[in-house]
């Protein structure tokens, strides 16, 4: 994960580096002093308006929603509709992950769950030209002790990961995300949540449960930055503007707000 965090950091501050600072042009109301100011002064006071905008608030709440369609349960495989080509299997703590093909579909690839005799389709999980050791399978407490989950790549820079549940011994789709996923207790609540990052340009979506909903909030749109990562080695959010130079900002999360730490400035190389 420390690779993938040091090849985005190093793309965004590749980004960073070809961007020019924009100077934005604020309206200012009829009774405003800098009216009467000379053209220079106005200037001045518009350029320190723009710093201060761009030091952000200092805590910013991330907006929450229900995602589509939580708890799905996974429907069984009909052994008669298909041939099936199994490729490898992963065993996990209550149940085995097969990474199969199916004779009608030469295309793709496609994940499943075997449980007893039972055996559940999650979805498709990769394509005809993705490398094996794409496919992983593990245990995880994302959101309850018994969760399983299963990622692959459905193309170049593709990524995909299914978390999966279990009711009973009955599994069911906690919520399948398109990207670099982690688990980590980024507010210190105690509990896990899911930090999803995808794109070049970092796009980065914080996914938790409040009792049976899964919600995420996209932190880029709560932050008003084009790239957002995610330093698990230290639990902070690292946020790049567009035209913000040389500089970044750090977010710390506690319950559902970030906070702003003291800024720094990156040596350019």
């Amino acid at each position: 994960m420390k690779l993938f965090r040091l090849i985005i950091i190093g793309g965004a501050m590749a980004i960073l580096a070809g961007c020019n600072g924009n100077t934005k042009e604020h309206a200012l109301p009829d009774n405003s002093p800098v009216k009467n100011e000379s053209p220079s002064q106005q200037e001045m006071t518009n350029d320190a308006s723009d710093s201060d905008t761009n030091n952000h608030k200092q805590s910013i709440a991330l907006s929450f929603k229900d995602i589509e369609a939580p708890r799905k349960p996974l429907s069984l495989r009909d052994s008669k509709a298909d041939r099936y080509t199994a490729m490898m299997r992963m065993k996990l703590k209550n149940g085995e992950i097969e990474i199969f093909r199916k004779a009608s579909d030469e295309e793709q690839v496609y994940a499943a769950l075997h449980i007893g005799s039972k055996v559940y389709e999650i979805g498709e999980i990769g394509n005809a030209v993705s490398a094996v050791d794409l496919y992983e399978a593990s245990d995880t407490a994302a959101f309850s002790e018994d969760d399983m989950k299963v990622t692959g790549a459905i193309g170049a820079n593709a990524p995909i990961a299914y978390y999966i549940g279990l009711d009973e011994s009955a599994p069911f789709l906690l919520v399948r995300i398109d990207g670099h996923t982690l688990e980590a207790d980024a507010n210190n609540d105690g509990s896990l949540e899911i930090i999803s990052t995808v794109g070049t340009a970092a796009d980065t979506t914080i996914y938790q449960q409040t009792g049976d909903r899964i919600e995420a909030a996209n932190v880029n749109e709560a932050l008003g930055a084009q790239i957002v990562v995610y330093d698990s080695s230290v639990n902070l959010f690292q946020a790049y503007a567009e035209g913000a130079g040389e500089t970044f900002t750090q977010w710390k999360m506690t319950a559902s707000t970030l906070h702003l730490l003291p800024q720094k400035t990156m040596n350019p190389q």
